[in-house]
């Protein structure tokens, strides 16, 4: 109703639309022929989880209308001064880490593959610290921005963390470029509201335009990451493709019913890399002799606690062991 105001959900619904909904769209009146038939049966509950979902969306999104009717900004005063020249520097520093990260991972995926960099043998070369200190960038570069810098003094963190983005789509990954894209975009509409200049009708077009093209690279990636041949036929082909292929997270819901019998040793499954974080560090592992279970293997699957890394490994079997997987999704955990 008011993209401009509302850019965050609207971004949000986007990515909804297109990794749960878009493969059922394709299947109920696209005429795309139905596989993973066997799941079929869960349809009606997944359906409901869904509403569930969008239905919660609704309300909380009008609460938060209510108590917040305008973003706030951050008064500018010598200590937010200080924090923004603090962290932007951070960020440069850390940036210089996660830049070597992602290059290690795109010279594994280029060594052994795609599906193979998620097996227990892949191992990168780069030492521990270097992944460390590039984890801290995502926080330092949204502490930066919630400084509300300049648009001239922003341009050149959010230029390198979009470069960054790019450069993750070599190792194979989806996510972090989409998100990234997004936040970037959702932050430009934000400050827009009240400092214009930040989009502008050049921007506008450019992003109309890339749209398809984007799609299409998509569409095309998808297939050529695990080794599969893609040819374009036309358009209308290609974007039916693109949201069949993209929309397979709606499946893990449908597992979770399907296998519901198999995963009740699982708990609090939503805070698994937290609970990993906090109690499979280096620091607990050797207090308490934790046990921490790499990629793709048996014993993450049965004996870990990742709702992903069991329904993979019921899913695909032995293809689990040489890097398939079905993913993840929030309200399937």
């Amino acid at each position: 109703n008011n993209i401009k105001r509302s850019i965050g959900l609207f971004c949000f619904l986007i990515a909804f639309f297109v990794f749960l909904l878009g493969r059922e769209i394709c299947f109920q009146y696209l005429s795309v022929e139905v596989y993973y038939k066997y799941l079929e049966k869960e349809n009606a509950f997944t359906y409901v989880c869904l509403g569930v979902s969008l239905i919660g969306i609704f309300i909380g999104t009008n609460l938060k209308s209510v108590k917040n009717k305008r973003v706030s900004k951050i008064e500018e005063n010598v200590s937010s001064q200080n924090i923004q020249r603090v962290t932007e520097y951070l960020f440069i520093f850390c940036y210089i880490f996660l830049v070597i990260s992602v290059l290690s991972q795109i010279i594994l995926v280029r060594r052994i593959g795609y599906l193979a960099s998620y097996t227990d043998e892949a191992v990168s070369n780069v030492p521990g610290f270097v992944n460390y200190i590039a984890a801290f960038t995502p926080v330092i570069f949204c502490i930066f921005l919630a400084t509300c810098p300049t648009k001239k003094r922003a341009l050149l963190p959010m230029g390198m963390y979009e470069i960054y983005a790019v450069l993750t789509v070599f190792t194979g990954k989806r996510y972090p470029f989409i998100a990234i894209s997004m936040l970037i975009l959702i932050y430009m509409t934000i400050r827009n509201r009240s400092e214009k200049g930040w989009i502008n009708k050049k921007l506008i077009y450019l992003l109309i335009i890339s749209l398809p093209v984007l799609l299409v690279f998509m569409a095309a990636y998808d297939s050529i990451r695990i080794g599969e041949a893609f040819k374009f036929t036309n358009l209308k082909s290609t974007i039916i493709d693109f949201f069949d292929s993209q929309g397979g997270s709606v499946n893990v819901i449908k597992r979770v019913k399907y296998y519901e019998n198999d995963l009740k040793d699982l708990f609090f499954t939503s805070f698994e890399n937290t609970r990993t974080a906090l109690f499979s560090n280096v620091i607990m592992r050797r207090l308490t002799g934790a046990t921490v279970y790499y990629g793709n293997s048996i014993e993450r699957a049965m004996k870990g606690n990742s709702l992903m890394h069991r329904l993979s490994y019921y899913s695909y079997g032995n293809a689990y062991l040489a890097g398939r997987g079905v993913g993840s999704c929030y309200i399937a955990e």
